[in-house]
């Protein structure tokens, strides 16, 4: 199974906020989904590399490891 990030995991990574990655998300310009209906927004790290690598950001995995 793929690595599984949160909303504020990806916020953090990206060094945006949290609020953005969801409106992303919310807006279809990333790659998100939910487990449940109720439940929060997770990210696949592979799509996360994706999105980044074609808009060129950044990512600080170092950000995980804290």
């Amino acid at each position: 199974m793929e690595e599984q990030l949160t909303t504020a995991q990806v916020a953090q990574i990206l060094g945006v906020s949290d609020q953005t990655i969801r409106r992303w998300i919310a807006n279809g310009s990333m790659p998100g989904y939910r487990i449940t209906d109720e439940s929060w927004y997770r990210v696949d790290r592979r799509e996360l590399e994706k999105f980044a690598k074609e808009r060129n950001l950044p990512i600080d995995w170092s950000i995980l490891d804290q």
